[in-house]
């Protein structure tokens, strides 16, 4: 009997701390090489969105799964998840199903772990203002997510939508406990935050990178495709990079391979992967002043440890729907 875990059950099931630290498992497991990954399938909609599809299997028993997940921006304007997706949860001895998820709380709550994780290793311990362009779910996932590492006392969100970000702002300013204000110039975000995340359905970047102030750091996660980025070349330039892959990164961000195509970078900028700053293989921040940037296109090992994490916890409370499925 499979179980069915709703938007409600994951966001009990997967508290922030928790899925940070699966975040760190499955990319130490990763670095191990008890992980399988291929790069996902992507599938054009025309006209309408993409469809991308995302399988992994964590560990020598660990899980194995796969999230079919779709970017339709023209969602929004019908109140309809940007990215909605769902998430298939599968017995690695005998193939059948175990866990259905909502691939869209999953999605959200996985990425926004993932770059609280990321900043532990690269932004300073002691950054306080968070910077924030979008004004959709990923916008209050990450300032929860980096509310818990981070001391934070201000966020400064910009977002394309005046109403959207009006309202993003007036949500986060009662669940955020601390002052959110709402950026009229990008200028204003980048001059005055510690840490800074993109998360937009933007093709093109979202500020200038000369604004940037000393010791930043940048995580950017909504631009997953070759010909679309949310960081100018400058910022890029001016940073220590990581990804959260280099297979996914080299083959999908944009916001590297636009400069490298333009010769302003090489793939030497590259400096780390994830999994490398989790098991200590790599240090990057070595100053105050360092700028450093996490981009990532999504990695579908984070899927899956957090839908793990889910259906073991579902299953030790008796959370869940059950559903005949065979």
């Amino acid at each position: 009997m499979a179980l069915l875990l709703s938007r409600d059950d994951l966001e009990v099931l997967l508290p922030v701390p928790e899925v940070i630290g699966a975040m760190a498992e499955a990319f130490t497991l990763l670095a191990r090489g008890e992980s399988a990954v291929p790069l996902r399938t992507v599938l054009e909609v025309p006209g309408h969105g993409t469809v991308l599809i995302m399988p992994a299997r964590l560990g020598q028993a660990g899980g194995v799964g796969t999230k079919v997940v779709g970017v339709f921006p023209g969602n929004r304007d019908s109140g309809l998840p940007v990215v909605p997706a769902l998430y298939l949860l599968i017995d690695p001895e005998t193939g059948l199903p175990q866990a259905l998820l909502d691939g869209t709380t999953l999605t959200r709550l996985r990425t926004a772990a993932t770059s609280a994780l990321a900043a532990r290793h690269l932004a300073r311990p002691e950054s306080r203002t968070l910077g924030v362009f979008g004004a959709g779910a990923q916008a209050a996932a990450h300032v929860e997510a980096f509310q818990t590492l981070f001391p934070l006392e201000r966020v400064i969100l910009r977002g394309r939508d005046p109403g959207r970000a009006a309202a993003c702002t007036e949500a986060l300013a009662r669940t955020a406990g601390v002052p959110v204000s709402i950026a009229i110039d990008p200028a204003e975000v980048v001059r005055e935050a510690d840490l800074v995340v993109t998360a937009t359905t933007a093709g093109m970047p979202l500020f200038d990178g000369h604004d940037l102030k000393p010791g930043a750091h940048v995580t950017a996660v909504g631009a997953y495709t070759r010909q679309t980025r949310e960081l100018d070349t400058t910022t890029v330039r001016r940073a220590k990079v990581v990804v959260d892959t280099y297979q996914g990164a080299l083959a999908e961000a944009g916001d590297l391979l636009i400069p490298m195509a333009e010769g302003s970078i090489g793939r030497a900028h590259v400096l780390a992967e994830l999994a490398e700053l989790v098991t200590g293989a790599r240090s990057i921040r070595t100053s105050p002043e360092d700028i450093t940037v996490f981009k990532s296109v999504g990695f579908a090992l984070e899927d899956l440890a957090a839908a793990r994490l889910a259906y073991q916890k579902a299953r030790a409370a008796g959370r869940g729907t059950p559903l005949a499925l065979h």
